[in-house]
């Protein structure tokens, strides 16, 4: 999930920090995106990708990072999950359970961003 977020957000100019394991961060790379390692100091290695500051996270791996990914956005309506059930006790929008979540109409950009991957 996190592979076409990148896709979709650098489609659309958007600079992305992408946090991504050691096998991974060439791929994250290659996609568009600033890769930094995930792990303990993260949100460090983020700031230091972005000195600008961060406008948004978004949260695909439910791995507990939301605490620092509120920190790091400046606060929860800049911070989303598709993954982490423990989002409400952060103030932060879990997505993708209601179908009203749901964009069918982003499938066509999806589609070519994948033709254009491979």
């Amino acid at each position: 999930m996190g592979a076409i977020a990148v896709q979709l957000a650098t489609a659309r100019g958007v600079t992305v920090v992408a946090t991504a394991g050691a096998d991974d961060l060439e791929r994250a790379s290659a996609l568009g995106a600033t890769a930094v390692a995930y792990g303990p100091g993260w949100p460090a290695r983020v700031r230091a990708a972005a000195p600008q500051g961060v406008d948004a996270v978004l949260d695909t791996s439910g791995a507990g990072v939301l605490p620092e990914s509120v920190d790091l956005a400046g606060g929860p309506d800049h911070v989303i999950t598709i993954a982490d059930m423990t989002a409400a006790r952060h103030g932060v929008h879990l997505t993708g359970l209601d179908p009203a979540d749901r964009a069918p109409e982003a499938l066509p950009q999806l589609a070519e961003l994948a033709a254009a991957a491979s």
